[in-house]
């Protein structure tokens, strides 16, 4: 008999696939890491905002006074009017306010019918991967607090 050493063509091909494949899914998976961290951010920046935006009503005695918040419209606008939240003054509670960790925008604002002097507020940031119309494609905060929506608020009615 002639006893060979070594391993067949079909051997090594086969082992050469499965670690491709192996190789496949942990990239696959690794590469969520980041957008998930990203997404994980916004919604914390969303209940801090929130919280700081609860600890402002508070402190203008809540239900007598209006928030006096300083706002900018967005240049170009967005789908959804608002303001970039960036330019609102949130009496000083809350600095700096937090940016949109992918820094491709802004939080947006808004508060009730479009005025800067309200006693609600509605505050939003798209979350990464998640298609428009999907549940959780967007995370919003208002007085009532933060749940995840399937689209930009269109007022801030739908933002509750």
């Amino acid at each position: 008999m002639n006893k060979r050493r070594g391993f067949t063509l079909i051997e090594l091909l086969v082992v050469v696939v499965v670690i491709g494949i192996l190789a496949g899914i942990v990239f696959v998976t690794i590469g969520d890491i980041p957008r998930d961290a990203r997404n994980s951010r916004r919604r914390s920046d969303m209940r801090t905002i929130h919280l700081a935006m609860e600890m402002y009503r508070i402190n203008i005695r809540r239900g007598v006074g209006y928030m006096a918040i300083t706002a900018a419209p967005i240049t170009p606008a967005p789908p959804t009017p608002g303001y970039r939240l960036t330019n609102i003054a949130i009496g000083g509670i809350l600095n700096p306010i937090p940016l949109d960790p992918s820094n491709t925008g802004d939080y947006i604002y808004r508060a009730f019918a479009s005025a800067v002097y309200s006693r609600d507020f509605c505050i939003w940031a798209r979350i990464e991967g998640v298609a428009l119309g999907t549940a959780g494609a967007v995370v919003a905060a208002s007085e009532i607090g933060v749940r995840d929506m399937a689209a930009a608020p269109a007022s801030l009615i739908a933002c509750h």
